[in-house]
C-alpha cells in the first residue's frame, strides 16, 4: 500500500514539471528533425524516422460518415472543443519565438505593396520582449520561405486539468453515448 502512494505522489510530481520544447524550421529540412523535448532538465529522446514511417503505415479503421455527422451535431459539442482548444493553447507559455519569412511575388511592384500592408502589423507583433519576426522582400522572384525557432514551456498537470474539465462537461457524455448507441 505504502509503494502505491508513493508511485502515485512520483506520478503527481513528474505532472508539475515544466516542458520544456525547442524546435525549428529551415527551408529544405524536415521540420521532425530539429524538436528537441526537455522534462526536468533531462533531454528526451528524439525518434527516429523509422519509428515516425511506422507510426504512419499502419491500418486505419474507417467509421462510417453518417455517424461522425450525427456525433459531431450533438448539441453543445463543437463549445466544448473550442473551449478546450482555447483552454490548452493559454496553457502554453511562449519563452521565445523568432520567425524569419522571405515573400516574394510574381511582381516586384506586389511584392513592395504587400510589404508595405504587412510590414507595420510585424511592427507592433515584434515589439513584445519574447518574439521576433522579420519580413524579407524578394523582388527577383516569387517565393515563400520560412525559418524559424520557438521555446515553449507547458506544465502537463495544467494541460490534463483542462482536458479533464472538459472531459467532465456533458458534451462530450452525449457525443460518446451517440457513437455507441446511435
Amino acid at each position: 500500500m505504502l509503494w502505491a502512494l508513493f508511485v502515485l505522489v512520483l506520478l503527481v510530481a513528474l505532472t508539475l514539471v515544466p516542458l520544456r520544447v525547442d524546435f525549428s524550421i529551415q527551408p529544405g529540412r524536415d521540420p521532425s528533425s530539429s524538436a528537441e523535448v526537455c522534462w526536468g532538465g533531462l533531454r528526451l529522446p528524439e525518434r527516429t524516422p523509422a519509428a515516425v514511417e511506422a507510426s504512419r503505415s499502419r491500418p486505419t479503421q474507417r467509421t462510417p460518415r453518417r455517424v461522425i455527422r450525427h456525433v459531431l451535431r450533438t448539441k453543445g459539442l463543437a463549445g466544448a472543443a473550442a473551449r478546450l482548444a482555447v483552454r490548452l493553447v493559454q496553457q502554453v507559455k511562449v519563452c521565445e519565438a523568432c520567425l524569419e519569412v522571405r515573400l516574394g511575388l510574381a511582381d516586384p511592384a506586389d511584392t513592395g505593396q504587400l510589404w508595405a500592408t504587412l510590414a507595420p502589423a510585424l511592427a507592433v507583433l515584434s515589439s513584445r520582449g519574447d518574439a521576433c519576426i522579420s519580413l524579407i522582400p524578394e523582388f527577383s522572384r516569387p517565393c515563400c520561405e520560412l525559418a524559424g525557432r520557438a521555446n515553449v514551456q507547458l506544465v502537463p498537470a495544467r494541460l490534463l486539468l483542462a482536458v479533464g474539465r472538459t472531459l467532465l462537461s456533458v458534451p462530450p457524455w452525449r457525443a460518446l453515448w451517440r457513437f455507441f448507441v446511435g
